[in-house]
């Protein structure tokens, strides 16, 4: 903020440079939580499971990024929220609702049973 504040670098660069900032804190933090308190298991017992969790984490960062463009609009600050909470949303939200509510699903499907 400062080097744009005199004039050394543009603003797009100052943008990219808080959007990575606010990525990398949102991951950082999240993966604690996620490794302290979720334990997210990426494994699902079939590849229709394992669509089902694409689509619903795909569509999560899309509200996310898309959404909140709307709702707050765009700026230094609000882009760096955004994309804190896009990599929160990825690291805690996301594995959240599957181990909750997705996990009862997986584990009703029949074991293969190998010979």
């Amino acid at each position: 903020m400062i080097l744009y504040a005199n004039g050394t670098i543009e603003q797009n660069y100052v943008s990219d440079c808080l959007k990575a900032a606010g990525a990398g804190v949102g991951f950082a933090t999240g993966m604690y939580i996620e490794r302290v308190y979720i334990r997210f298991s990426t494994k699902a017992k079939s590849l229709l499971w394992q669509i089902i969790k694409f689509i619903i984490g795909i569509a999560g960062v899309l509200v996310v990024k898309e959404g909140l463009k709307l709702v707050i609009g765009t700026g230094l600050i609000v882009d760096t929220i955004r994309y804190f909470l896009m990599l929160i949303w990825m690291t805690v939200g996301f594995p959240l609702i599957i181990k909750r509510f997705f996990a009862v699903a997986e584990r009703d499907e029949p074991e293969k049973i190998s010979q």
